[in-house]
């Protein structure tokens, strides 16, 4: 019964991770503080049973402590406190349990479908995104938090046919409904992603094999490849065409640039604690009025933390990114890397400093049982 009930609780916040806008339309907004505030209490436990001091855990410990002290130091300023508060600990809950929870098949399950609902959604849904013109989101109501999710999942399947070498039609079936999701979404950062997934693929299965396996390798990565392309070629045209609309100019990078210059002259007098967590949209539109409402998000996971946190919470965050990449290619950890590369290179373009779905990868990627799990075969 236990196991049941838990399998139960980490299917629907996975579930409602990934699909969290969706999940809140058909539940109301308040489900999903119902569903974390459930999450943390069925595990509690994982609070006791973390070994917070070893390896990369105390420097994310540390991130939390400047999470909090620029809670603290910006009390008296921040948009919601409370809101503020319910970050770290989602930061915190998120990394503690995912990076012990054992039953890892369950979890890629969980994700795999979620992925697979929020994609074929995408796809199929009449509706675009207003602000955005013809593109589409999935259970996510940003289209590029919806790719990120989508290629977190698409690690995913790739690191499962890295380690076991199965199920390489339904991982291309599965492929196809993501790159659909992608198209549909229209995200230029998702298919710049896409494009280094690719390339670890290649190396990982052609270039760190060896003799024969080398060759039937390649075979195997480049029929797949084309068999994939010409697939959603064929079936899908529209899609690749409104995809490719979007690379017709907009004013979206000077936008951002201007509101950097404006983060950065905002910096110069709270660089110490940073303006408080989530609160630099809310603290850029005080220092610069004409600043544009929708324009105010940092969309940059890396300089929403040195705004927000100020130095020392930015140079934990990449102390913390460093350390995990060294861990992933010193032990030849290609899983975790793959579902790694989703959020990092995402994060140049979105502010994911905080969010779930990025503690979750992080979380996993560091769980010893998803380690064991996806090195069964290391290439």
């Amino acid at each position: 019964m236990n196991r049941f009930l838990s399998s139960i609780i980490i299917f629907v916040i996975i579930f409602q991770t990934i699909n969290d806008t969706f999940f809140a339309e058909y539940f109301g907004s308040n489900s999903l503080k119902f569903t974390i505030t459930l999450f943390i209490l069925y595990f509690i436990r994982y609070f006791f049973s973390f070994q917070y001091f070893i390896n990369i855990n105390k420097y994310i410990l540390i991130l939390i402590v400047l999470i909090m002290l620029s809670l603290i130091a910006n009390s008296n300023r921040l948009y919601s406190t409370l809101d503020s508060f319910f970050t770290m600990v989602i930061v915190l809950t998120y990394f503690i349990i995912f990076s012990q929870y054992k039953d890892i098949k369950w979890v890629v399950f969980s994700i795999i479908v979620s992925a697979i609902f929020s994609s074929i959604y995408c796809v199929f849904r009449d509706d675009v995104i207003s602000e955005w013109g013809f593109r589409k989101s999935g259970g996510m109501g940003d289209p590029n938090e919806f790719s990120t999710t989508i290629l977190f999942a698409l690690g995913l399947i790739w690191s499962y046919y890295i380690a076991y070498r199965k199920y390489s039609y339904f991982i291309v079936l599965l492929t196809i409904i993501f790159i659909l999701g992608l198209l549909s979404a229209a995200s230029k950062s998702a298919f710049g992603v896409l494009i280094i997934y690719i390339i670890v693929m290649a190396y990982i299965m052609i270039f760190k094999s060896k003799g024969l396996q080398k060759v039937r390798n390649f075979f195997i990565f480049a029929i797949s490849f084309i068999l994939v392309l010409t697939l959603i070629n064929y079936y899908f045209e529209s899609a690749i065409e409104l995809f490719f609309t979007r690379f017709e100019t907009t004013r979206t990078a000077d936008q951002r640039l201007g509101n950097w210059k404006t983060g950065f002259d905002m910096f110069k007098s709270n660089w110490l604690f940073g303006v408080g967590p989530q609160n630099y949209a809310n603290a850029i539109g005080y220092f610069n009025p004409t600043l544009e409402i929708h324009t105010r998000e940092t969309h940059n996971m890396y300089l929403k933390a040195l705004f927000e946190l100020g130095v020392f919470g930015f140079i934990f965050l990449i102390i913390i990114i460093i350390k995990l990449l060294r861990y992933f290619a010193k032990n030849k950890l290609y899983g975790s890397l793959l579902i790694s590369i989703s959020y990092l290179f995402m994060g140049l373009t979105l502010s994911l400093t905080y969010d779930k779905y990025v503690w979750l990868i992080i979380g996993l990627s560091l769980n010893p049982f998803f380690i064991s799990f996806f090195k069964k075969k290391t290439y």
